[in-house]
């Protein structure tokens, strides 16, 4: 399934990818050397040349500067934040004549707990064409000074972007903690750190060439068991894998990551709750207590604090991410026969699934002899290769994983297959009476696991499978080969989907989908309850609003407490029951717990609420409403469109208005007090920022970017530009302090200031009552509601020419208001405006379907009344305008298309600039128009 072999020996102090095979190795005592994996022979080296230094963590290269960083300390000194400092050692990579020491320039860091670069190697051809292009336009300078080349990762928790010869950036919202293990994809470093008390938290970054940046606070993540410390670490694209002291592997769905769409049973939305966890056997992992001894050099790269700080739990195992889905486990375990070997598992993040086992002896890794108490770090060599170079302190060791097979669904749930697996290993009599590293379970060693195959017994049995029997914890084995307590319990599937996007859209993507295991009694239950309100419904016992609520409530209270789906048959039935009854209460309490899908299940339903003024339930049911048939929007209109049948109504019509208006007047008074606010706030803040731009003085060493020698001028001159540009913006008058030039230029994504988003949701609330009737009010709900356009035609052409006007009417005022005092205000807002619910006007958008679609079904009757001639002038000079800003952005997709491909902008044909036009005249001329000619010329 795998195999293991020794590229190089000596005092390893780590290692580092170089892309395209090629290994970075830092030796203690020599220096570096980068190997070829292939041919297994050095390329290129580097010797370190200073006699009292070490490395601190393996040293590393950036492909965009073209400079390789190697972190050293004083030789003897600790790694804590009271052991001295550390320095980065910068050269060009294309520079071999002379040491390290020479050759580089150093910048002195707190103690370090690793480096990583920026940028990789490209790999595939797209990878290196871009690369070149990019090289051809100068975009890698060889200097590293224009931008970051490497991230360091603090002992003591926090980040820095460094150059060649400076700290770009840093971040150091995790200052006092201790760094236990730290993995970096592009653009996002995960760093588990754990406080003083031992409990471990996840600090997310976000990482560009020039800055770093915390991506909200610290996660706590949750131990598995109490007093379980964090050991190793690695991160995937879509998710970040954590293995505690107690041999427990949790995946974790941190800020950043990206979310699988199918969730675990009983999974928590909380980051720090893990999604999924599997308990290894086997690895020699330090217990949980601070007390825990060490033996010397196990520290794996991993600093130990001063007293009365957690030391790290173990250096004796290390991980990497291979891909986006899977990570590997390597670190020291004991076999069967009490023998040190080298243990390397590589499992799934998704559902945790075991895909790979195996364990290496010294002789088969070609080393005399296996020493436990170094420490152990895992690189994965990228691409295509399925290859990982392990460093075990004496040698760095390439493994080769020849039977990893992609994550597909076939593969996991045949890895999942314990059960089948543990039959194939009883069949075969393959297991021992001895359990795995004190307290492992009997499990098939991979020659016994074929030599099963081969005999029929582990027929039809996935590998990956048999690789879970070895690695897994008997208590995991356990559970996974008897779910639920053995008893096998049937799945339910639930799905929440996303508001769609276009009116009738059928195809709308999913927002949650997950799995859970059916309870059988409390189906039995539900489906009981259900029963009882059916027979009281036939047998007429329910009465009045009271009494029907009473009979209801406990069926609603146990769907609310099961979380299970009621009949939708029932539901309709009693939906209507209570509309043909006036029980709005009762209809209140249904549609809280469950609303039909599609209206045409409950025919009439919506036109009643609306004829007896319930439109706070109207609207309810519309939101929750899949699609709105024809039939019933045609109802429904008639009762809007036309005066009041009652009192009712006509009450909760105007209670509908006053609403609104006094949501819409809240939301005017909320973005006055939000403007007042910033007129105060805003001097001390531009004044705060031209203070961030004054020149460092002797007593305050500034951290900003240096140069050295005749580029100081030039530095300073740049450097005062941005503060020349804030003085003069402070000047123009009063702005908005997030769009000082500083800010701009540091690339950072700059959000308009709380007032204006205030501003937004006010004009947006004042569109939705200014100028509207109460029964105009009411029809907000119905124009937003999802609509497939023929339904609406149909629905439109059974209105009378008097309801036609009066919805012509609405739309007309509606556009005037969306297109004069909203504007573009409702678009382009992350998150989108929370606009109040009773003063939400539809979109723009939505407004002018409407328009269109009561033009269309009524264009005769509309052309011949005098009353729809200003209307409908009114709504074309709203689309005039609205088309002529539109009209620039029709390029807008082709130029996205151009800038995509890399091709550039079609140029407009140009005339030439000289011509000439020739006439010729082929009619017979008569002898006097000869005549005539000859006589002109």
């Amino acid at each position: 399934m795998a195999s293991a072999h020794t590229l190089c020996t000596g005092s390893i102090a780590g290692c580092s990818s170089l892309g395209k095979g090629r290994l970075l190795v830092s030796i203690q005592g020599d220096g570096l050397s980068a190997y070829d994996v292939g041919s297994q022979k050095p390329v290129l080296s580097w010797a370190l040349g200073g006699a009292e230094q070490d490395f601190a963590a393996p040293a590393v290269y950036d492909y965009d500067t073209n400079l390789c960083f190697a972190p050293v300390r004083p030789r003897g000194g600790g790694g804590g934040k009271s052991g001295g400092s550390n320095s980065v050692l910068a050269w060009d990579a294309d520079n071999t004549v002379g040491t390290i020491t020479t050759l580089a320039h150093p910048l002195h860091l707190p103690p370090l707990h690793r480096v990583f670069p920026l940028s990789g190697a490209p790999e595939g051809e797209a990878a290196e064409a871009a690369a070149a292009a990019a090289e051809q336009a100068s975009a890698v300078d060889g200097s590293g000074a224009r931008r970051g080349g490497v991230l360091a990762v603090l002992a003591s928790g926090g980040a820095m972007v460094c150059s060649g010869d400076e700290v770009v950036a840093e971040v150091d919202e995790a200052r006092g903690q201790h760094t236990v293990a730290a993995s970096y994809q592009p653009g996002s470093l995960v760093v588990v750190s754990a406080g003083k008390s031992g409990a471990a938290s996840a600090s997310i970054y976000s990482v560009l060439p020039g800055a770093v940046e915390a991506v909200g606070p610290a996660v706590a993540l949750a131990a598995p068991t109490a007093g379980a410390r964090a050991a190793a670490a690695a991160a995937t694209p879509e998710r970040t894998a954590v293995l505690w002291s107690d041999g427990t592997l949790a995946v974790y769905a941190l800020p950043g990551d990206h979310k699988a769409l199918a969730a675990a049973p009983g999974q928590s939305a909380d980051p720090g709750q893990p999604l999924v966890q599997r308990r290894l056997a086997g690895f020699r992992l330090a217990g949980g207590g601070s007390s825990s001894k060490h033996p010397k050099g196990s520290g794996g790269g991993k600093k130990r604090g001063p007293d009365g700080e957690p030391e790290a739990v173990a250096g004796g195992v290390g991980m990497a991410a291979i891909g986006a889905k899977q990570v590997a486990v390597a670190g020291w375990a004991t076999n069967e026969q009490g023998s040190a070997v080298l243990r390397l598992v590589v499992l799934e993040t998704s559902a945790g699934c075991v895909q790979l086992a195996q364990d290496f002896s010294a002789a088969d890794v070609g080393l005399a002899v296996l020493d436990p108490s170094k420490p152990v770090q895992v690189e994965s060599l990228g691409g295509e290769s399925k290859q990982l170079a392990v460093c075990v302190g004496t040698a760095v060791l390439i493994a080769t994983l020849h039977e990893l097979r992609p994550p597909t669904l076939a593969n996991l749930l045949g890895a999942l297959a314990i059960d089948k697996a543990l039959a194939a290993a009883c069949a075969s009599n393959s297991s021992s009476s001895s359990s795995q590293g004190g307290g492992g379970l009997p499990a098939p060693k991979p020659a016994a696991a074929g030599a099963a195959a081969a005999g029929g017994g582990a027929a039809g049995v996935n590998p990956a499978a048999l690789a879970a029997l070895r690695a897994l914890h008997p208590d995991e084995i356990e559970r996974l080969a008897a779910p639920f307590g053995g008893a096998a319990r049937p799945m339910e599937l639930q799905v929440e989907l996303e508001a769609p996007c276009q009116p009738g859209q059928w195809l709308v993507p999913a927002s949650r989908v997950a799995w859970r295991p059916v309870d059988q009694a409390t189906h039995e239950q539900v489906a009981a309850e259900e029963r009882r309100v059916w027979q009281a419904v036939q047998h007429g016992e329910l009465g009045g609003d009271g009494a029907l609520q009473k009979a209801l409530a406990p069926l609603l209270q146990l769907r609310r407490a099961s979380g299970l789906p009621l009949s939708p048959r029932l539901m309709c039935r009693l939906l209507v029951l209570a509309a043909e009854h006036q029980c709005w209460g009762a209809v209140d309490e249904l549609l809280q717990v469950q609303a039909p899908a599609l209206l045409s299940e409950v025919p009439g339903l919506a036109a009643a609420l609306a004829d007896a003024g319930q439109l706070p339930l109207l609207e309810r049911l519309l939101a929750q409403s899949c699609e709105l048939p024809a039939t019933e929007l045609a109802a429904l209109l008639q009762v809007l469109l036309s005066p009041p049948s009652s009192d009712a109504a006509r009450k909760g019509r105007q209670a509908r208005r006053q609403a609104a208006r006094g949501e819409a007047d809240a939301a005017a008074a909320a973005a006055e007090e939000a403007e007042r606010e910033q007129s105060v706030q805003q001097p001390a803040a531009q004044q705060q920022q031209q203070q961030q731009q004054v020149p460092s003085t002797a007593s305050k060493p500034s951290r900003r970017r240096r140069k050295k020698g005749a580029a100081d001028a030039c530095d300073s001159d740049a450097e005062d530009a941005p503060a020349a540009a804030a003085a003069a913006a402070s000047a123009a008058g009063p702005q908005d302090v997030s769009m000082q030039p500083e800010d701009a230029a540091s690339g950072e994504l700059l959000w308009p200031p709380a007032a204006a988003r205030q501003a937004a949701v006010a004009a947006c609330s004042a569109a939705a009552v200014d100028g509207l009737e109460a029964d105009e009010v009411c029809l907000h709900a119905v124009v937003a509601a999802p609509l497939r356009p023929a339904a609406l035609l149909d629905a439109l052409r059974s209105l009378g020419p008097a309801q036609a006007l009066c919805l012509l009417r609405y739309l007309s005022v509606l556009l005037a208001s969306l297109a004069t005092r909203v504007g573009n205000q409702r678009c382009g807002w992350q998150p989108a405006l929370a606009l109040p619910p009773a003063a939400t006007p539809p979109t723009l958008g939505q407004a002018l379907e409407w328009a269109n679609a009561t033009v269309d079904a009524h264009l005769v009757r509309l052309s011949l009344d005098p009353e729809a001639a200003p209307l409908l002038r009114d709504i074309g000079g709203v689309v005039e305008a609205a088309a002529a800003d539109t009209k620039a952005l029709l390029k807008l997709s082709g130029v996205v298309q151009h800038a995509l491909q890399q091709r550039p902008l079609p140029q407009a044909a140009m005339a030439a600039a000289d011509y000439s036009i020739q006439w010729l005249d082929l009619r017979i001329a008569t002898a006097q128009q000869g005549q005539q000619a000859a006589a002109a010329q």
